[in-house]
């Protein structure tokens, strides 16, 4: 008899009425067009408080019930903290202007937005920021967790670059910045790693064995030795729907979503 086929999900998740941010998609499919930048100035400047704290940890423990419930393995955190999961990073290193946001037509003519702007040399100076939340919402799960990065390409296709000019420098120094968070979610116990899918670029996912993983946040608790991880690349595409070529959400995931928002 064959083994069970583990599943996971992208990622990101409908956000609960109370939280303290708004979700970047959402605004924008609300306001008819992707160049709303409500959500994305709004976000600039604002710090969590500790009672936002609170309602973050809330909403990942409903969502990441939604998605066990469901008979998802491997759940996420449903980046409930992070207007998108791109902009998210990016705030997070230099080189980027949140405020003098620019205007551009993205995907090939598929939408246009007002994105923040890349200024200046990209480079991530200062603390991971993964970490903090991946223990967050690993504490809130008996399963592991996955987190979610985007690649260099997914950020190239959601910012304006106003400095590079050269697509190959920029691509190598925003995956610098993506490398250090990986390594940093190793080092605290991620075992799951991996970007939405965005088209049919090339993502990375990095599944590592537990035996190369420090054991502070796995769940069973049982210690292991820590090694440096293998990173594997894989080259897969989105399963889509023939009728109109979008990605296809599993209906029992599409249920629990929609569960989730009638009850806030």
């Amino acid at each position: 008899m064959a083994g069970k086929l583990q599943t996971t999900v992208i990622g990101s998740f409908p956000k609960p009425d109370y939280l303290p941010i708004r979700d970047w998609f959402d605004s924008a499919r609300e306001n008819g067009t992707m160049g709303s930048t409500d959500v994305t100035l709004g976000y600039t400047g604002w710090k969590a408080s500790d009672a936002d704290e609170a309602l973050f940890r809330r909403a990942t423990e409903e969502v990441i019930g939604l998605q066990v419930d469901a008979g998802v393995d491997v759940p996420t955190d449903g980046e409930v903290r992070r207007e998108n999961y791109i902009h998210y990073h990016c705030r997070h290193i230099a080189g980027f202007d949140f405020r003098d946001l620019e205007r551009r037509v993205l995907r090939d003519g598929a939408y246009e937005a007002e994105l923040p702007a890349i200024r200046g040399k990209v480079s991530h100076d200062g603390p991971a920021y993964s970490p903090h939340d991946f223990a967050a919402s690993q504490e809130v799960s008996a399963r592991e967790v996955k987190f979610t990065l985007p690649g260099p390409l997914t950020i190239m296709d959601t910012t304006a670059d106003c400095h590079y000019d050269d697509r190959p420098r920029l691509a190598a120094d925003l995956a610098t910045t993506v490398n250090k968070e990986i390594l940093a979610l190793v080092d605290a116990g991620c075992r799951f790693v991996g970007h939405g899918l965005s088209k049919d670029f090339e993502i990375i996912n990095l599944a590592l064995p537990p035996e190369q993983v420090p054991p502070r946040q796995r769940p069973s608790r049982r210690r292991a030795p820590i090694g440096r991880p293998t990173l594997t690349s894989t080259r897969t595409r989105a399963r889509t729907d023939p009728r109109h070529g979008r990605a296809v959400l599993h209906p029992r995931l599409a249920a629990a979503g929609r569960a989730l928002a009638r009850r806030h």
